[in-house]
């Protein structure tokens, strides 16, 4: 397996702790925010781990290259222009290992996640081009789901919807994304195109046109969003008190 770790947002939510440092590099405990998902990947057979930078980048890339890790570190590198999750991944697919699978992590969140569970679910369920983790909480925004395959997204606060295939919204269920995802090799072909700014989750809706994306839900897993100062602090609570 491999792993990136979306890293180059403003965090502008987590202001004023991120005016003169990176989201990734906030403290979370007695380390950085990274530092634990790292810490994760190092317990798993990781091949190559890919970082995108640009806000405060240089203290992130300087941080990561004095790691010493088994595996290689890449820096993918948005300090020209900051380009969202969607593409992010696209500017990185240059870099992937083309046949190892890839988990994307998001840097604002903490998750005790199991790597080699959430593998061995995707290779259990047959040809499947991947997988999002996701939760059943409160969230305005939701992925919708059918028989477990991602079938649209919605919007509860608007009450807008985007739907990938030609469902009644009664069908489906919903759930939170968890900013967790694995793709197989079989995606990494769909991710050409021009340089651009966007979600991730448009890549999720269009491949889920034609090719099946899993709900895989982990529930009993610890889960922090930890993108505002007041989460980050309730997430903190609730490691030191462990």
């Amino acid at each position: 397996m491999q792993a990136m770790i979306f890293a180059a947002g403003l965090g502008s939510r987590l202001a004023p702790l991120t005016d003169h440092c990176p989201k990734a590099l906030v403290s979370l405990g007695n380390q950085p925010i990274i530092q634990y998902w790292i810490d994760r990947l190092l317990r798993t057979n990781c091949q190559q781990l890919i970082v995108n930078v640009h806000s405060h980048a240089q203290q992130l890339i300087d941080y990561l290259e004095a790691l010493e890790l088994p595996f290689p570190l890449i820096i993918s590198d948005e300090r020209a222009e900051l380009l969202e999750t969607g593409g992010g991944l696209r500017q990185a697919a240059r870099l992937l290992l083309p046949d190892q699978p890839l988990f994307l992590l998001n840097a604002d969140i903490y998750c005790n996640f199991d790597f080699e569970r959430a593998l061995d679910f995707w290779q259990k369920k047959g040809p499947a081009l991947g997988l999002l983790a996701m939760r059943e909480r409160s969230s305005s925004r939701q992925l919708l789901f059918v028989e477990g395959e991602l079938v649209g997204w919605q919007n509860k606060k608007t009450g807008a919807y985007r739907w990938a295939r030609s469902l009644e919204q009664e069908e489906a269920s919903a759930y939170a994304f968890s900013g967790i995802s694995l793709l197989g090799p079989a995606a990494f072909s769909l991710l050409a195109g021009p340089k651009a700014k966007f979600s991730i989750i448009d890549f999720f809706l269009e491949w889920a046109k034609t090719d099946c994306l899993l709900a895989y839900l982990h529930q009993e897993e610890d889960w922090f969003d930890i993108g505002t100062p007041a989460r980050l602090a309730q997430a903190e609570a609730y490691l030191l008190g462990q």
